[in-house]
């Protein structure tokens, strides 16, 4: 991304997700939130970087299992809405950010 952000356009990080095997035990999950966290790493850090946006919240609706067979687990709150490490490290992420660049905006 900064390799981009070098050269003048404006960059995105869209439709991300991680996926991970199932089951998705504790393990599997804390890798997901920090592919999450370098995912999202790496759209604050280029300035122009305009925007972070996710393939889905909730793994109740999620696109994975039934395109990558054996994969799924990608988004940030499991098939209850329970929020995954990923959703809290995702969390934390923003709000460093957000204290040290003031006005750099992700949605």
């Amino acid at each position: 991304m900064l390799r981009f952000d070098r050269l003048g356009p404006e960059t995105a990080m869209t439709e991300a997700d991680v996926r991970t095997p199932p089951p998705a035990d504790s393990t599997k999950r804390e890798a997901q939130a920090e592919g999450h966290a370098v995912l999202l790493r790496g759209c604050l850090l280029p300035p122009r970087c305009s925007a972070f946006t996710m393939w889905g919240f909730s793994d109740t609706y999620s696109w994975v299992p039934p395109t990558f067979p054996g994969e799924g687990a990608a988004n940030v709150l499991d098939e209850n809405s329970t929020a995954e490490p990923a959703f809290g490290t995702l969390r934390q992420t923003l709000t460093l950010a957000a204290g040290r660049h003031g006005t750099h905006t992700c949605s």
